[in-house]
């Protein structure tokens, strides 16, 4: 009779979940959803490419370019591309998917709670909790957090699968198993991990944990013959390997510190190894050994207590990829804690299921608390929502906790340019600049400004001025090249315009400006045969392009 209660999950979590997350429907892409998917040429397509989508690029100018797909993630891409085409590029497709995808990780959270308890009242607890969840609000609002939610979504699909009676033994579980894991592969490079997460719920079904192991050996095989590198192909400026580990310990201390006290959360931390003292790290690093050493006795015991030991397992094994020797780009990201906040709701449920077991005034009011909880975080998580409704109140958000971080302060110029506040970005743009003058962004940025024509204070000897000053200390960088290739342009300086748009196409090839400013170079050196070869090229790469469509339609047959 009391299992009736987990038949209203569906019901109770879908309309929890769209009184959080519907209203967000309508926010605009941010951050990397700008390079990754507003302007990536691949995404925009018409016309589905799938070399494009599998690309192994290596080099470190091709790094430089931005505007790429990252190949170790060909399924996340595949859904940019079909919800760029569902919504003509408008970003409430990937708010959409990322809603009902997080609900559905989050009822799955629940179901595997109900295998492990048999407990219909924590399940839709603990389901509750990681769908209303602010750290994970926010990965839900970024569409470019699609990756880590898809990750989630297969591992614990397949954790419940892993779980079953019969997980392991029926053929047919077991090749759903590998078609999963294989998908979740694609979304994101650190499902490797999923073959330990599974030995974490079930250790006893070897045949599927050899399964699991041979298709996760298989796929490192691929990677290293593929793309030369097992490590994060994206990552372009990353830590010294020492000082990345060495304030794991930390980081990963902050993230249950954010999932259970959600506050001080932003899209973009600040965080350097040097904002913490020696000391700290070794205190962090003891706690986290600690914890996992007992999880690993009663876990071999098989005491009570093991589900408290398989979920912080499963809380920490997802951040491995990004807490180890192999640094990446940034020391901490909330969206990496999106999968680890399952394992740590299954540790923290392990407690006070226990705990209630042996006080019945617990027992009684913990329901209680519960739907507290879940109140609280469902009023964060709908107030977030309101924070990523423009760009600028994410970035002001960002500062408010880092107040000297440049990156959070050119983004907040470049948004402003978005609200057609000029002076401002001005402002900004030179402040960032004044604290480091080889910043590239900013200064990219700002020459940008002069550049314009609108901005009442247009200056094309300062524009040339500051991009040169980006390209002395990155000569690849493909926004100044591009830009310097444009202002040349207008210049009348054909030869030097085209110079710059030929180191850009060097970079990459599939740079549709790059190609556009060759073939209006040539139309304007009395070329027209020229310049349609450089516009085809470019409707190569984005058939659609209406700047290349419209100059292909001035020259005519």
């Amino acid at each position: 009779m009391r299992f009736r209660l987990w038949g209203y999950a569906p019901i109770f979590l879908l309309v929890l979940g769209l009184g959080i997350f519907g209203a967000s429907w309508s926010n605009p892409f941010i951050l990397d959803d700008t390079a990754k998917i507003r302007d990536n040429p691949d995404v925009r397509a018409n016309v589905f490419d799938w070399r494009t989508f599998f690309d192994a690029y290596s080099s470190t100018s091709a790094k430089n370019t931005q505007y790429r797909n990252d190949p170790s993630r060909p399924l996340t891409y595949v859904l940019y591309w079909l919800m760029w085409r569902a919504g003509d590029g408008s970003p409430r497709p990937f708010h959409i998917l990322s809603t009902v995808l997080h609900l559905c990780t989050s009822f799955l959270l629940g179901l595997l709670v109900l295998q492990l308890f048999a407990r219909p009242g924590p399940a839709l607890a603990a389901a509750a909790v990681f769908l209303t969840l602010p750290i994970n609000a926010g990965t839900v609002f970024y569409a470019f957090g699609l990756s880590d939610i898809l990750f989630a979504f297969f591992s614990l699909a397949i954790l419940n699968l892993a779980l079953r009676r019969d997980g392991g033994s029926k053929l047919g579980c077991r090749i759903l198993i590998a078609l999963l894991f294989c998908l979740a592969l694609a979304a994101k490079q650190t499902a490797i991990v999923i073959p330990a997460l599974a030995i974490m719920v079930n250790r006893r079904d070897w045949r599927l944990h050899i399964q699991l192991f041979m298709v996760g050996g298989a796929y490192l095989a691929y990677r290293l013959f593929w793309f030369h590198s097992l490590g994060d192909l994206e990552a372009e400026s990353v830590y010294a390997s020492g000082a990345y580990f060495w304030s794991q310990g930390v980081m990963i201390l902050k993230y249950i510190g954010l999932s259970i006290g959600p506050f001080g959360l932003c899209v973009d931390h600040a965080v350097v190894p040097g904002s913490y003292s020696d000391p700290t790290k070794i205190l962090a690093w003891l706690l986290v050994i600690g914890v996992s050493v007992w999880s690993g006795y009663v876990w071999l015991r098989r005491s009570g207590w093991e589900s408290a030991a398989a979920g912080w397992f499963l809380f920490i094994i997802p951040l491995l990829p990004t807490s180890s020797i192999f640094p990446t780009t940034d020391l901490f990201v909330e969206r990496r804690a999106y999968l680890s906040s399952a394992g740590l709701t299954i540790f923290l449920m392990t407690f006070l299921i226990h705990l209630g077991s042996r006080q019945r005034l617990l027992e009684r009011i913990w329901p209680v608390v519960a739907v507290l909880v879940i109140g609280v975080f469902s009023g964060l998580s709908y107030r977030r929502g309101n924070v990523f409704s423009t760009e600028a109140s994410i970035y002001q958000e960002a500062i408010s906790l880092y107040p000297g971080d440049l990156r959070s302060l050119n983004n907040l110029a470049s948004a402003y340019v978005a609200e057609n506040k000029l002076e401002l970005a001005k402002h900004e743009f030179e402040n960032v600049i004044a604290q480091d003058p080889q910043h590239q962004e900013a200064l990219n940025n700002l020459a940008v400004l002069y550049q314009m024509s609108e901005t009442g204070f247009t200056d094309p000897k300062k524009s040339e001025e500051l991009y040169l000053r980006v390209l002395s200390v990155n000569p690849d960088n493909l926004k100044s090249l591009l830009n310097m290739g444009f202002l040349q342009l207008s210049a009348g300086r054909l030869a030097a315009a085209k110079d710059f748009f030929n180191r850009a196409v060097k970079l990459n090839s599939r740079t549709v400006l790059a190609h556009f400013g060759l073939g209006k170079a040539d139309q304007l050196g009395g070329n027209p045969a020229g310049a349609i070869g450089h516009f085809q090229a470019a409707l190569k790469v984005d058939p659609q392009n209406s700047l290349v469509l419209e100059e292909l339609r001035k020259i005519g047959p």
